[in-house]
């Protein structure tokens, strides 16, 4: 979905780990995110956890700049999905690139950046 707002500041903590988009770590109160959230219908509140993936035109690590940049911001906002997945290595490898972020105490996520074949994640 897609929301606008009259420039920053949004009152929002992001995460640019994966470098696609910016994952919502925290709305913060009495912003104008918040705001926007006291009079919007549940399907267009801006959540913790939210991916936001584009501003304005732009996508990627330019999404934060952008939002930085001031003026109207139209925000393109995908909420998360939540999906378990239970891998049974049977003594393989799980064959997942993985990475993290050890400088951001704020997050504690890992995010996989590929699968390698012959892997059991595969």
């Amino acid at each position: 979905f897609n929301v606008a707002f009259d420039g920053p500041p949004l009152g929002l903590d992001l995460d640019t780990l994966d470098e696609k988009f910016a994952r919502i770590l925290k709305v913060l109160d009495d912003r104008k995110v918040s705001a926007h959230n006291e009079s919007a219908p549940p399907s267009l509140k801006v959540w913790q956890n939210d991916y936001i993936c584009a501003a304005n035109d732009s996508f990627g690590m330019d999404i934060v700049t952008t939002i930085k940049g001031g003026g109207t911001l139209v925000l393109t906002v995908r909420h998360k999905a939540v999906e378990t997945v239970v891998l049974n290595p049977g003594g393989r490898s799980l064959g997942m690139d993985l990475t993290y972020e050890s400088q951001k105490a704020i997050t504690n996520d890992i995010l996989v950046r590929k699968l390698t074949r012959g892997g059991s994640a595969a």
